[in-house]
């Protein structure tokens, strides 16, 4: 392709093809990837989990999304939310409005590029558009599952966890594999708890508690896992204000590698602060699908 036109899947309007559902309408988000790993989005816009080439393992669980203004009167959790999703080649955007004043879009992508496509990662990135005349703080509480599955969703043992700083770090002991899970912006509060519940309550009042309280923990062992089946979950706080008619965003990303720290959390802290990844995975599509159009 000649380096003076820019690549188009749709070169009769220059633009990508894509599908506007409703979540009403499909039960099943996009399945994304790269060259070392795959993600897929549920039907209320959370990701099912994240799967490793080199191990053939589901090394992530599902990791979801719950937004609270902070003047308003309740936390919203996914199944709260009624969602607007176009499916792109390269990213599943996900738009909803909270309290008729504070619209949000969730980009779902699996990174591809020179940068990116041996990753195995995915991110959301989130933008927040106030839509009225005041400012308004958004809570924002991604929170997960920490550990894979090994065969038949068995869930992978020997997993310790534990919160570093602004980041959380689960380790597979066995075979030294980490998953790094942070976002962009510094977190009002992190925890990690044996009992999903806890944490959901938690959101549920209004916000995660700073520091380690009873049922949370700044790190979790095998042994303590061990007593709940082998779970484990995390979840942040991130709290953001927002002016009248501007935009914020948030990204959130996970990265896991085999071979731990070295080869995992720098990709995470690379990929936080690209402002092209998202920007440089649609490029990789657009050029190979500008070679085959139906």
């Amino acid at each position: 392709m000649p380096k003076n036109l820019s690549a188009s899947y749709d070169a009769q309007h220059n633009e990508y093809c894509a599908y506007v559902l409703t979540e009403d309408q499909t039960p099943y988000g996009l399945l994304l990837g790269n060259f070392k790993s795959y993600a897929q989005s549920t039907a209320k816009g959370g990701v099912r989990g994240l799967w490793d080439a080199d191990t053939d393992r589901i090394i992530f669980g599902t990791h979801q999304i719950a937004y609270r203004l902070r003047d308003g009167s309740q936390t919203l959790f996914p199944h709260q939310i009624k969602r607007e999703f176009t499916f792109l080649p390269y990213a599943q955007l996900s738009e909803f409005t909270l309290e008729n004043r504070m619209h949000v879009t969730e980009a779902f992508y699996v990174p591809h590029g020179a940068a990116f496509d041996r990753a195995v990662a995915f991110a959301v990135d989130v933008t927040l558009f106030n839509s009225g005349a005041n400012e308004v703080e958004v809570s924002i509480f991604p929170w997960a599952l920490l550990v894979g599955q090994r065969f038949y969703g068995e869930p992978e043992h020997e997993v310790h966890a534990h919160v570093d700083g602004r980041f959380i770090c689960s380790r597979n002991l066995e075979t030294g594999g980490e998953r790094w899970w942070a976002g962009s912006r510094a977190p009002a509060a992190v925890n990690l708890s044996l009992r999903e519940q806890v944490l959901l309550e938690h959101m549920r009042r209004g916000g995660l508690v700073p520091g380690i309280q009873q049922d949370e923990f700044g790190e979790v062992t095998p042994e303590e896992a061990e007593l709940v089946s082998r779970r484990i979950f995390g979840a942040f706080e991130y709290r953001i204000a927002v002016a009248p008619g501007a935009r914020e965003s948030l990204r959130l990303a996970v990265v896991y590698h085999a071979a731990g720290t070295e080869k995992s959390k720098p990709v995470l802290e690379a990929l936080l602060a690209d402002p092209r990844a998202l920007h440089d995975t649609q490029r990789y599509y657009a050029e190979r699908l500008a070679d085959a159009r139906f």
